[in-house]
């Protein structure tokens, strides 16, 4: 005879972040971690920053520092580190006269048509436009403006 079992609801097993103690939950990071992994990305935000590299500095598995770090921060790394580099780049646009390709560079994208795609998905509008919203003039242009690299001289995909 097959017996029925009982249906489960996940969010509500032994153990769960929700019958924990409010502000207390199991398998994030540590403080300390949190901290360490802050300042790393934001010192190295024009390097790439592979999971592999962030999970190695505070000494875990990939897949352990990923789960712990979403838990945690309540985003996965990629986000956070993406959010870092917009946020990097609004202060630019905000505090200098740089080009946007120039402040690309400067924010850890791969180029000014990278920053726009990501810009207008994270914040609703160009960089462009939201530089004109929240900037006093004057704004830089002219061929002493453009830092694109040809294809050709681009460092390789990693």
């Amino acid at each position: 005879m097959h017996q029925v079992q009982p249906e489960v609801h996940p969010r509500r097993l032994v153990g769960s972040p929700q019958e924990t103690k409010p502000g207390l939950f199991r398998g994030g990071l540590a403080a300390w971690q949190v901290h360490k992994i802050r300042e790393y990305i934001d010192t190295h935000l024009t390097d790439p920053l592979l999971l592999e590299v962030l999970a190695r500095v505070i000494k875990l598995s990939v897949s352990h520092f990923a789960r712990a770090f979403r838990q945690t921060v309540g985003r996965s790394p990629h986000v956070f580190v993406t959010l870092r580099r917009l946020e990097h780049a609004q202060g630019l646009m905000l505090a200098t006269d740089r080009c946007l390709g120039d402040i690309a560079l400067a924010s850890g994208f791969a180029d000014q048509a990278h920053f726009g795609r990501v810009f207008r998905r994270f914040c609703g509008e160009s960089p462009g436009m939201w530089r004109r919203a929240r900037a006093a003039p004057p704004w830089p242009s002219g061929p002493d403006c453009v830092t694109m690299q040809p294809v050709s001289e681009r460092a390789p995909l990693r």
